[in-house]
């Protein structure tokens, strides 16, 4: 991969062949568009999670399929910076693709369904405004990963976003021509003064193959990803109730004191995967709550909103 990507940074070749060799991937990105829809039980009828890694996994390329695409067609117009401002987003997908994977593989080292939750939903719901319920990664924290896997990656980042920003090159240096002997500016919308050879055509070329490459790699451990969420949850558990509306803190109270002494019951978060391993499921085992657990349940209950009551089969 670091072999290859070398081969694209210092390899020289002109406008016309990027191109060319450009149309080629993208064509072969667009044949593959295999995925028009994915049902959630497809994946797993017991573990949400998977789910969340193979949606974020397809929308990611569909993105990338879009990007790149309409990067080309805007060189082709001539019209560089539109284009220059697209790969950057181009660049941006490659480069969060490569983090969900690498934190996908991290989890599925530690053992730890609960951490890879945390991180899909973020991944995939999360935002940047203030009112958002999860937060999105800071891309330049995404890009420096990504650098330090393959340094250099992030100035070519940090040379595509001073044409995505009104700076010198993205905003002067685009579209006015300086006339130094009659002392006055031409401006055009045809961006004369960029080199299309040297900016824009190679970073979306790197993009393209950083993105298909940890694309496939993460295709390979989805299968890890199933089998782990899985494991945390116990295939006995069938029948899920969401108990919603307004609990006073007294039955609040009664329902942690129903929870912490039932043999049946188990219980966790809405939107994730993570039982309270605290809460016994089985009729012959005795609940082995620590102090931790039960601070940790009555931290749930409270949520009373995130509170989902998982029932045995036996139950009615």
């Amino acid at each position: 991969m670091a072999n290859e990507l070398n081969n694209h940074s210092n390899t020289a070749k002109s406008q016309k062949d990027l191109l060319a060799e450009l149309q080629e991937t993208h064509q072969r990105f667009v044949q593959f568009l295999m995925v028009e829809k994915l049902h959630v039980f497809a994946i797993s009828r017991t573990a949400k999670t998977p789910f969340k890694a193979f949606l974020i996994r397809e929308a990611l390329y569909y993105r990338m399929t879009d990007l790149s695409g309409a990067a080309i067609d805007l060189y082709k117009q001539n019209k560089i910076v539109p284009a220059i401002i697209i790969i950057r987003a181009a660049y941006e997908t490659a480069a969060l693709c490569f983090y969900v994977y690498k934190n996908l593989n991290q989890a599925i080292e530690k053992h730890d369904s609960i951490e890879m939750d945390i991180f899909l939903m973020n991944a995939s719901f999360g935002g940047r405004h203030d009112e958002v319920r999860y937060k999105a990664f800071n891309i330049l924290t995404v890009i420096n990963h990504l650098d330090k896997q393959f340094p250099g990656l992030s100035s070519m980042y940090a040379l595509l976003c001073e044409f995505a920003h009104p700076n010198w090159m993205g905003c002067e240096g685009a579209y006015a021509t300086l006339n130094a002997e009659e002392h006055y500016y031409e401006f055009s919308l045809k961006n004369k003064n960029i080199k299309q050879e040297v900016v824009g055509l190679n970073e979306l070329s790197i993009a393209l193959v950083v993105f298909e490459h940890y694309y496939n790699k993460m295709g390979n451990i989805l299968p890890e990803v199933i089998k782990l969420c899985e494991e945390c949850i116990d295939k006995r558990m069938t029948k899920f109730r969401l108990l919603a509306g307004t609990f006073s803190p007294e039955q609040n109270l009664a329902l942690y004191f129903e929870v912490e002494h039932s043999k049946t019951w188990a219980i966790c978060f809405e939107g994730t995967d993570i039982i309270v391993a605290a809460c016994a499921i089985d009729e012959n085992d005795t609940p082995q709550l620590t102090d931790e657990h039960n601070e940790h349940l009555r931290a749930i209950i409270n949520e009373k909103d995130k509170l989902v009551f998982v029932t045995d089969s036996n139950d009615s």
